[in-house]
C-alpha cells in the first residue's frame, strides 16, 4: 500500500505541476482518477473471486469516464476516490488548487 499511495500521489504532483507549466499554451492536461475498478490486478492480494468484486465494473469506468470527458471536464473523478465520495475528494482537489494557485504566484513575484 505504501508504494501504490506514493506513485498516485506522486503523479497527481507531477500533473498538477505540469498542468501549471502549459497553462499559457493551448495543451491541456487531462486528469483521471478512478477509485478502484473491477480488474484482475486485485486478484493476488484478495483471490481471484474477491479480487474481480472489488470496484466498479469496468464499463461503468468508462462511461463515466467519457462522460465527464464529454463535458469538457480536465479533472474527472470516477467512482469512490480514497474511501471519499467524488464531492469530498473534489474539495480535497479545490483547496489543493488554491494552494497551488497561492505558490506559483509567489514564484512568479520572484521570476519563477
Amino acid at each position: 500500500m505504501p508504494g501504490y499511495s506514493a506513485s498516485k500521489a506522486a503523479l497527481d504532483a507531477f500533473l498538477v505541476c505540469i498542468r501549471e507549466q502549459l497553462s499559457k499554451t493551448q495543451t491541456k492536461v487531462y486528469h483521471l482518477s478512478p477509485g478502484p475498478v473491477q480488474t484482475e490486478i486485485h486478484d493476488a492480494m484478495m483471490g481471484e473471486e474477491r479480487g474481480r468484486a472489488f470496484g466498479m465494473p469496468i464499463g461503468q469506468f468508462v462511461d463515466e469516464t467519457w462522460a465527464g470527458l464529454s463535458r469538457g471536464e480536465v479533472d474527472v473523478f470516477v467512482g469512490q476516490v480514497g474511501g471519499s465520495s467524488r464531492e469530498q475528494f473534489k474539495e480535497l482537489v479545490e483547496k489543493r488548487d488554491e494552494a497551488v494557485a497561492r505558490l506559483t504566484a509567489m514564484m512568479r513575484q520572484f521570476g519563477l
